[in-house]
């Protein structure tokens, strides 16, 4: 049988199934509206990525969402709209984020839910 955990329930205060049930539903509406403005990839590592200018950090300087195939999505801030074409033409998506990305700070939107099986 399962067993309900309360150490992080506040008794106190009431549960707002409705209010709680429609926050979910606008996050699944802002992720699917995000995720339809990707371009898709060829990539077994990369999903989708995209480019949006950002003319505060300077010019042709812009914000890059990264969608992961295990869900994961990232946005990196300040990157240049020559870095996202690169990233674009690369041959390996996987290798151009290892290389060029990694480092890089960048925000965790969604976090992947998927399992991925690895490759032997």
């Amino acid at each position: 049988t399962a067993r309900f955990d309360t150490r992080n329930v506040d008794i106190r205060q009431p549960i707002d199934i409705e209010r709680q049930a429609k926050g979910e539903q606008a996050q699944l509406e802002t992720r699917q509206a995000l995720q339809a403005k990707l371009m898709p990839v060829v990539s077994s590592w990369v999903k989708g990525i995209r480019w949006y200018p950002q003319p505060s950090c300077g010019e042709g300087m812009g914000t890059l969402i990264v969608q992961f195939r295990n869900g994961a999505m990232v946005q990196y801030d300040r990157i240049p709209e020559s870095l996202y074409d690169e990233f674009f033409a690369a041959g390996s998506k996987g290798r151009f984020v290892h290389a060029y990305l990694y480092r890089r700070p960048y925000r965790l939107l969604y976090a992947g839910t998927k399992k991925r099986g690895g490759r032997r």
